[in-house]
């Protein structure tokens, strides 16, 4: 199972319904990189909340994203919740083989605002990706 320290801000199931964030990573040429990692837990108990559902609303014109389940470590950004393990959905980024310069793609999601909640909240993030 991948394990990955989750550097990225997490998204919370108690937030607000509609978010739109620009990102920005530098990337090697040829190789798979991890761009941003999603996951919603509960603060209260720190158990994970259900894995987002993700989509690539805009494609990257250089290189294809991809989207994997993963279990992330939380970080010290967690608080009391630090250093459990949650389900979540990692954003990967293949370049097009030989390619350096910018590429940019939006990804779209959306989850339960809370464990059996019918109300979803959506978020669209931008990233800006500098292949070197």
């Amino acid at each position: 199972m991948l394990r990955i320290v989750l550097a990225a801000v997490l998204t919370i199931a108690t937030l607000s319904s509609a978010f739109a964030d620009q990102f920005s990573k530098i990337v090697p040429a040829n190789r798979k990189s991890q761009i941003y990692a999603h996951a919603v837990y509960q603060k209260q108990t720190c158990f994970s909340g259900a894995i987002p559902n993700m989509k690539v609303s805009r494609k990257p014109k250089h290189g294809k994203v991809i989207f994997q389940r993963s279990t992330f470590k939380l970080s010290k950004r967690a608080g009391r919740c630090a250093g459990k393990s949650i389900k979540g959905m990692g954003i990967y980024y293949t370049p097009d083989r030989n390619f350096r310069g910018q590429d940019k793609f939006t990804v779209s999601y959306s989850y339960e605002a809370y464990p059996g909640a019918s109300r979803r909240n959506f978020i669209s993030n931008t990233y800006d990706i500098t292949v070197k």
